[in-house]
This record gives structure tokens, C-alpha cells and sequence, in this order.
């Protein structure tokens, strides 16, 4: 595609934009320039955002910080050895700052201009944290590139196809800066971009055409999700959210979450000819076997360390870090490790046979069995600044024994069982309520249990457990427990298939829990295999429509086949109440779509026999 050139364009200076790329070109440099300087302020850096921002969906009302301490600059071109960034504060500064301090802990000292070595910058998400809070005036892209006679080009790799903004350049010419021009670059959305390939499927029900069209279109948004960064120990990984606002992918530092992807690239390259018929098998094979080797990086292995075995879940901002660790907290997570080995590590493992897979997952279960003896319930979270464990364990911790149900059915070892029965009894004694519900958190020290929060999501994590459990142990009394869980769930589902962030309060308040609703899609199709009750088949379906009806066709291409959230946890843990999409959401709704065709193509069988 070529659109010819950028309009307003200076006359030396030329930007076009074909296949994916944008080639600059200047002509008529001045006499002795040995280079050029090529700026690219890309428009999603016109304001940047924050963690301080407010979304318009807030009901507490918008505003916009002026200072905050936590900013996040984006970087939407492919990122050249030689390239830098450069980012402007206030004039008047002093402190600290730190960027991707998750990756790179090192501060230094704050100035009212820096440059930021393109080693320090990540694809997308880049977070940079000040101490003290000051504000980002500016943040874009620097390329220098050498000139032949009185010419200088230099062709620059997209991240996106909706890239636009300004582009100048500037001649050196023993040593004196002169202006070559500007160029905007600007983008027809409706001549520019193919068509929606979803919209000739939309309409009502979960009819076959439907739901391969969506689950192309999911794992394409799964694909772009991809942490592609050259110099990050995530790349290969996966960037959990779209933020639509911002319109950039965020946290590529969420190895937990990784795992429903995983499974869901296998599973559809294995099942679904359609699928593979628009993203080849062997594609999709690759995509999932680079998001495990990038996840098992994450593994500590070193031998008497309280949490050898177990994996890095995730970095949490903490502004009392900055100076020690870049501005973020490291946590490791038994649960959430757990959870990445049942969804990845152990479909990994049955794809390719693969030994070292179920090797390190068997490491995390020796690892699972020695805490067991120190805990009466394993903390969620050992924070690798203090070496200590967190006071608290919450009901998603429940999410633990998929992993250890996959290892068993792996290799039967009863071990295994002894350690996932130890496991769940031992959260049952503290979450477990009358009602059926679990309470939403246990702190140890002094002793105290907050009751539930009815968190659909918080409560579906817990449920996913109780499922797992009873493919480990194959005990009623873990079905009964689902069963009567899920009671709650049946009575508060909407209309529309969808459910609350918490199911007993309106939508209007608290918003639709589009994690909680695609997960419990799946949850529901998995207790129907073990119940055959319709209920439970037809909330499964209700709520595999929800996410059909909810899944984006545009007119934000990059954020194209997400499910988009707008909660007060729609990042979970940052951007409250801003439109944002989440891998895992998608990867549990492709899940619940594999089901539903694995019970249209049995039903189908079951007529061609008669």
C-alpha cells in the first residue's frame, strides 16, 4: 500500500507510507551535513497517559493529573539498534527517575530533558516512574541517519497500521542544528484498512460460521498481543491488555496470565480446520511454544532459596521502590505459577513431548510440597525486594490445582494427588462458606477472613479449583461444591448471558465482568461434561454469546477482536474504569468456543449414525 506523499509535507522533507513501513526521505541537505535527525512523535504520545489519570467512565467524576509518578510513554515503531527516545519534563526538576525499572532497576538522576537508550524502551507499554511525581511534557522516537551527496532516506518498520503523527528532521552540520521540515502523517481509517471480517458473521446466536469467524479474530488479537521488544526477557511473551483510550498494548510482565493462551493456540490448531485454514497449524504451534519458553524464564531455580521452583507472577508499581528497584515490586506466586503450568507448561508438554516441561512443572510441585510444610495455606505473594511472604492469601489462590490436576493426569503419580488434596482441604477450611461462596481473603497474622465480595471473576477463580480438583481426585464432594457455587452464579446471570463485576450488584454501577463472564463460560461447559445438567449448559451458552455480542470489530483495528471490559478493575491492578481488553479474557472465550463446536460436531455425528 502506498498513499503517496504525507500532506503539508516540507518541501526537502517526504514521508510515505507503503506496506507496513514509513519511508523518510530529505533532499537538498545542506553542504558538509554528516547527519540527519529524523524525530517521530507518534500521536498516542500526545498525551501520555498515567497512573494518575481518571477515566470519563469513572462515576467519580474525570480528571487529568498534571504530575504523577508513574508514566507511560509509547513506542509504536520497531525499535533500531541505534535508535533512542527522548523524553521532556518541566524545566525546573530534580530527583529520579527509572524506565522499565520492572526490567531495568537502575535510576538516575531526573532532568528537564533525557535520552533513553534504546536498550532501557520496550514495544508498546513503557513505563517510566519519577521521584519525585513530575510531569511528561513530551515523549518521541530519535533515528540518525547517514547522508549521500545532498540526500538522507531511512525506512522505519510499523507496529500498526493506524500509525500517524509528525515527523521532523534536522541537518548537523559541523555541529550546527538546521531545520529540514515537518511532515504529518495522517491516516484514512476507511481507505486504508481492509474491511471488518467479523461483521458478515454478527447477528444472534452461537451458529458454527460465527464462532470460527470470532476465534480467528480472537487469536489474531492474541497474536498482536505478543511482546515482540528486542532487548526484555518477556519478548516472545504476551502484553496482557489493549487499552483502547490509549491505543497501545500494555504489561508484557504478567507471566501468570500467559498460560489460556497457550491452550488455546493448541487446542484450535489441532481442532478447528477452519481456524488453520486462515492461520496455519505450525504458526500457531510456534506462537505457543514461544510464549512457554519465554514463561519458563521465569522460573527461580537456586537450590534452598524459600521460593526455588516457583515462578515470577508478576511486577506491581510501588513508588516507595524507585531508588532500589526502578519503581517496581517483583512477586513470586505458587498460585499463579500453578495456574501457568495447568493452562501451558502441561499442554506444552502433551504437544510436543517436550520432557523439560513436565520436569519444571514437577519442580513447582516439590516446590508446592516443601511450603506446605511451613504454611498451614501458602501465602499468594513472596516479594523478592524484602524476601518475605505476604500476610494474605486471597480466594483466587483457589486457581492452584489446574496445574497439579495436569500434572497428574501427565504421569499418575499419587503424590501429586496427596499434594493438590493438601492444597484445596486446606482453603477449604478458610474460604469455604455456608452459602457456597468463598471468602475473598484470609490474613494470617492477626488471624482474619473478609468475607465474600461476590467478585464474579474473584469467585470463578476459586470455582476453576474446585473443577480441578475433582479431575484429581474425582471426588463427589468437590462436584457437590461446584455445583453449589454455581447455584449463585445461575441466579444472577443477565438476560444477555453477561454477569456484574460483582453479580449481585447492577451493571450501571459496578459494570459487566467481561474476565468473569468469559471465564465462567468455560467454567459452566466444564461442569456440564460432569454433571449433564441443561442449566449448566445454558448458562455456558448465554454467556459465549455475551462474549460473541461484546467481542470489538472496530473501528481501533489494533484492539480489533478483543473483549473489551470498562470496570473499576479493568487493568486489574491500574487504569480503573478505562476500556481495556485482556488476553485471558479472549483465551477463556476461545476456550468456551472450542466446547460449544465440540458439541455441535458431536450432536452432528450423533445424527449422521442414525
Amino acid at each position: 500500500m502506498n498513499v503517496g506523499p504525507v500532506a503539508h509535507a516540507a518541501a526537502s522533507l517526504s514521508v510515505l507510507r507503503q506496506q507496513g513501513q514509513l519511508v523518510v526521505s530529505v533532499r537538498d541537505v545542506p553542504p558538509g551535513t554528516a547527519e540527519v535527525v529524523i524525530a517521530l512523535h507518534s500521536d498516542r504520545n500526545a498525551a501520555v497517559s498515567n497512573s494518575a489519570d481518571r477515566s470519563t467512565h469513572d462515576p467519580a467524576g474525570a480528571r487529568r493529573a498534571e504530575q504523577a509518578p508513574f508514566w507511560y510513554p509509547v513506542v509504536d515503531l520497531a525499535l533500531e539498534p541505534s535508535m533512542t527516545a527522548l523524553a521532556r519534563f518541566d524545566d525546573a526538576v530534580a530527583g529520579r527517575y527509572a524506565i522499565n525499572g520492572m526490567f531495568f532497576p537502575q535510576s538516575a538522576p531526573l532532568a528537564p530533558q533525557i535520552v533513553i537508550e534504546r536498550d532501557r524502551l520496550m514495544n508498546w507499554e513503557n513505563n517510566l516512574a519519577t521521584e519525585p511525581a513530575v510531569a511528561l511534557r513530551a515523549f518521541h522516537l530519535v533515528q540518525r541517519i547517514g547522508v549521500k551527496g545532498d540526500a538522507a532516506s531511512h525506512t522505519f518498520t510499523l507496529l500498526s497500521p493506524e500509525w500517524s503523527g509528525r515527523v521532523t528532521a534536522i541537518a548537523i552540520t559541523n555541529g550546527r542544528e538546521t531545520s529540514l521540515g515537518e511532515a504529518l502523517v495522517k491516516i484514512d481509517l476507511a481507505t486504508t484498512l481492509p474491511p471488518d471480517p467479523l461483521e458478515k458473521f454478527r447477528g444472534t446466536g452461537i451458529s458454527h460460521a460465527r464462532m470460527v469467524a470470532s476465534l480467528i479474530a480472537t487469536i489474531r488479537f492474541t497474536q498482536r498481543l505478543q511482546d515482540k521488544s528486542p532487548n526484555t526477557p518477556t519478548s516472545g511473551g504476551l502484553n496482557i491488555f489493549y487499552d483502547y483510550a490509549a491505543k497501545t498494548y500494555r504489561r508484557p510482565s504478567w507471566i501468570w496470565a500467559w498460560g489460556p493462551s497457550i491452550k488455546l493456540l493448541l487446542d484450535a490448531a489441532n481442532q478447528v480446520p477452519e481456524v488453520t485454514a486462515a492461520i496455519p497449524a505450525p504458526e500457531l504451534r510456534d506462537f505457543a511454544r514461544a510464549i512457554g519458553a519465554a514463561s519458563r524464564r521465569f522460573q527461580l531455580a537456586q537450590p534452598g532459596h524459600p521460593v526455588d521452583g516457583v515462578v515470577t507472577s508478576r511486577w506491581r508499581e510501588s513508588e516507595s521502590t524507585l531508588a532500589k528497584n526502578g519503581g517496581f515490586e517483583q512477586f513470586y506466586s505458587v498460585a499463579d505459577a500453578l495456574f501457568l503450568i495447568g493452562w501451558g507448561w502441561m499442554p506444552l508438554y502433551r504437544e510436543t513431548g517436550d520432557k523439560s516441561y513436565l520436569d519444571a512443572a514437577l519442580r513447582l510441585a516439590d516446590a508446592t510440597r516443601r511450603l506446605q510444610t511451613q504454611f498451614e495455606i501458602i501465602p499468594m505473594d513472596y516479594a523478592k525486594s524484602t524476601e518475605f511472604w505476604k500476610n494474605y492469601t486471597i480466594n483466587e489462590a483457589g486457581f492452584g490445582p489446574e496445574g497439579l490436576a495436569a500434572i497428574y493426569a501427565a504421569n499418575g503419580d499419587p503424590a501429586i494427588q496427596v499434594i493438590g488434596t493438601t492444597y484445596i482441604e486446606r482453603l477449604l477450611q478458610r474460604f469455604q462458606q455456608a452459602d457456597g461462596l468463598w471468602a475473598r481473603r484470609f490474613e494470617f497474622s492477626p488471624e482474619r477472613t473478609v468475607p465474600s465480595q461476590r467478585m464474579t471473576r474473584g469467585e470463578g477463580w476459586a470455582m476453576e479449583g474446585l473443577l480441578a480438583s475433582y479431575q484429581l481426585t474425582k471426588s463427589e464432594k468437590y462436584r457437590d461444591l461446584a455445583v453449589h457455587m454455581a447455584a449463585h452464579l445461575l441466579a444472577a446471570q443477565h438476560a444477555d448471558g453477561g454477569w456484574s463485576f460483582e453479580f449481585d450488584q447492577p451493571a450501571a454501577t459496578v459494570g459487566v465482568s467481561e474476565k468473569g463472564t468469559a471465564l465462567w463460560s468455560l467454567l459452566f461447559y466444564r461442569l456440564h461434561a460432569i454433571t449433564g445438567r441443561a442449566d449448566h449448559l445454558h448458562a455456558a451458552r448465554q454467556a459465549l454469546t455475551w462474549c460473541l455480542e461484546n467481542q470489538s470489530t472496530g473501528p481501533d483495528r489494533d484492539g480489533h477482536g478483543g473483549i473489551i471490559g470498562v470496570t473499576f478493575q479493568s487493568g486489574v491492578t491500574y487504569r480503573p474504569w478505562f476500556p481495556l481488553a485482556c488476553s485471558y479474557t479472549s483465551a477463556f472465550f476461545g476456550l468456551a468456543a472450542l466446547e460449544e463446536l465440540k458439541l455441535k460436531n458431536t450432536a452432528a455425528d450423533s445424527l449422521s449414525h442414525r
